[in-house]
């Protein structure tokens, strides 16, 4: 698999060739590595610095196209947060002109597109927020990605700070107590996994 930053690249390049493929930007985006991180400061390929701007520049592209529908912050660029107050996340988001749709803990996205049968948008909602923990097994993991349901009711939710590539759907009732019905709400989930190289820390 390629570098983070050559992988980045190459989904950026995708999205923006499919007519329709949007992104969020899940935090993680940096390594950051500082010298009380979990992180290897030696070893990383770009200092923080470098980082930031090959992150910048990386989805540029993305931002101009309209392409990123919301952005949230990760572990990594925390350190730099509690180290220095500085949310470099807040800053990359407010330089693709999205800061309205970022947050550091979670982002809900209301998305209409196309049309129902009766001529009405269809909405969906979605809620991302890079997660914590999860243990090691994948069923901790899931646990830690159905738990979400917890914070809002969405039709999509998103993680990624597990470093695993999954997605499954759930079926709720919820019962209208104005038309005395039970409407069907679909629900998907999705870790969105890890653009990394085998070995290392991730």
């Amino acid at each position: 698999m390629p570098s983070n930053s050559a992988a980045n690249k190459l989904v950026s390049c995708w999205i923006l060739e499919c007519e329709n493929a949007f992104t969020v930007l899940n935090g993680d985006l940096l390594d950051l590595s500082i010298m009380d991180s979990v992180g290897d400061v030696y070893g990383a390929e770009f200092q923080p610095r470098d980082q930031l701007w090959r992150v910048r520049d990386v989805f540029r592209p993305l931002a101009q196209e309209g392409r990123i529908l919301g952005v949230t912050s990760g572990n990594h660029e925390e350190r730099i947060y509690k180290k220095t107050g500085i949310d470099v996340m807040e800053w990359l988001a407010d330089y693709w002109g999205v800061r309205e749709r970022y947050d550091p803990d979670g982002v809900l996205l209301k998305i209409r597109f196309g049309k129902r049968p009766n001529g009405k948008p269809q909405v969906y909602t979605a809620y991302f927020t890079h997660g914590t923990g999860g243990g090691r097994t994948k069923g901790g993991k899931i646990n830690k990605l159905d738990a979400m349901k917890d914070i809002v009711l969405a039709d999509v939710y998103a993680i990624g700070h597990v470093h695993w590539m999954t997605a499954y759907q759930d079926v709720y009732y919820i019962p209208d107590l104005r038309n005395n019905t039970l409407t069907t709400k679909k629900i998907t989930y999705v870790c969105s996994g890890a653009y990394l190289d085998y070995g290392g820390y991730g």
